[in-house]
């Protein structure tokens, strides 16, 4: 078979990791990977950012350099500019300064970040579901105990907004960052705002629910289940029934939607720009068509699953996708007998849930849901079985290193 170009938009988990592996299984052929980020020379873990919200690990333990991951991989080339649009019917990707040409393209460029038009979101809340967000929340923590040095009686306020993943362990690392720096109850309240009936809906089983209720609800955090916000000022939330909720600091960890480019492609996506895929990941036309050479995962991507909407991003979930599509890759290109199993006849790998440094909730690839150390650990094994599985020596040790919890 002739050279093919495969393109893949977007370096964090699940970019990298298929980018990586198609790098090991394609290395005695003439195929080529490209692989663009958008003006980022690091992957970010996102599973990390709650840990680095309250300075419990360092900054080292969320950011992964591009290059060395990739330094090995010769038929990997990383471009680090930001893809603009796509022109599907020639097979063009095309940023500011160059077009390139693909025969097989990967979209795994994740999300950002949305207020979803809620009046005052965007002008006073922190957006938590990224780097900077949770840099955001560490200086504000910082600056609030070097107040407290000098005025004791300083307060502070904070609410989350949002019941899933991201939402409840950054409140949970709240809570351990109160109890850890002995701060007076009346000092520093946490309210946890969350628009469904239960917390972590997408863990699907209610008592794993109730656990994660309890155990914020013991360390003086009040749970605000089945409620909305209406709108917000500086320092005041208007919920949907009228109530006015008085906060310092609020930070936004819902409302995720991917990024603008995709609403430029001419592809049907969902209320959450996200694109449609089959069991294989490939991407749906409008007519529901599978492209055959162009595939999504990570935020980007959205498919029904045992009545489950898309795939927790964490490096479980990216390893699932990535090797769905890898397989499906190394098919059409005349390397395999087989496709491989497609998302259908294989397990959801399901949600591991971090509360503080030893417990968390579990419910990976639908057994029943777990809850304790084990469970809190499991992630962190996870962490380092992505980093082993894609053979970087470099982030195995990094995040072995940097990723443990100090407190």
């Amino acid at each position: 078979m002739s050279k093919k170009t495969i393109a893949i938009v977007g370096a964090g988990l699940s970019g990298v990791y298929i980018a990586k592996r198609l790098a090991r299984k394609l290395r005695r052929t003439d195929h080529q990977v490209l692989l663009f980020n958008d003006g980022s020379d690091a992957m970010t873990l996102q599973s990390v950012l709650p840990q680095i919200a309250v300075n419990t690990v360092p900054i080292e333990s969320a950011r992964y350099d591009l290059y060395q991951l990739f330094k090995n991989d010769k038929n990997v080339t990383f471009i680090n500019q930001r893809v603009d649009d796509i022109n599907f019917n020639h097979h063009l990707l095309m940023t500011k300064k160059n077009d390139y040409h693909y025969d097989y393209l990967i979209l795994t460029t994740g999300s950002i970040g949305s207020a979803f038009g809620i009046p005052g979101v965007v002008e006073h809340a922190t957006l938590f579901n990224s780097f900077d967000g949770a840099l955001a929340v560490r200086a504000d923590l910082e600056e609030f105990l070097e107040q407290q040095k000098t005025n004791p009686e300083q307060s502070l306020n904070i609410t989350v907004v949002g019941g899933g993943p991201s939402g409840v362990e950054l409140m949970a690392e709240l809570a351990s960052f109160k109890n850890h720096h002995q701060i007076d109850p009346e000092r520093i309240t946490l309210t946890l705002v969350n628009a469904s009936q239960v917390l972590l809906p997408a863990l699907t089983e209610p008592e794993l629910s109730q656990k994660a209720k309890d155990f914020l609800t013991r360390r003086g955090v009040e749970v605000l289940n089945d409620t909305r916000v209406l709108g917000m000022t500086k320092h005041r939330l208007t919920l949907l029934d009228g109530q006015q909720l008085l906060t310092d600091k609020v930070y936004w960890a819902t409302g995720l939607q991917v990024e603008p480019i995709s609403n430029r492609w001419g592809i049907a996506i969902n209320d959450h720009g996200q694109l449609t895929v089959d069991k294989h990941f490939r991407v749906l036309t409008e007519e529901g068509v599978p492209l055959s050479n162009v595939f999504a995962a990570g935020n980007i991507a959205a498919f029904t699953q045992n009545n489950q909407e898309g795939l927790p991003q964490l490096a479980l979930a990216a390893e699932y996708a990535g090797n769905i599509i890898i397989n499906r890759l190394i098919y059409q290109l005349g390397l395999a007998k087989d496709h491989g199993k497609s998302a259908k006849e294989q397990k959801n790998p399901g949600y591991f849930v971090s509360l503080g440094k030893n417990y968390g909730l579990s419910n990976a690839y639908g057994r029943n849901g777990s809850a304790g150390l084990v469970a809190r650990w499991a992630k962190h094994a996870i962490n380092l079985s992505f980093f082993a599985g894609i053979g970087s020596a470099y982030g195995f040790f990094r995040y072995f290193r940097y990723g443990r919890p100090k407190r």
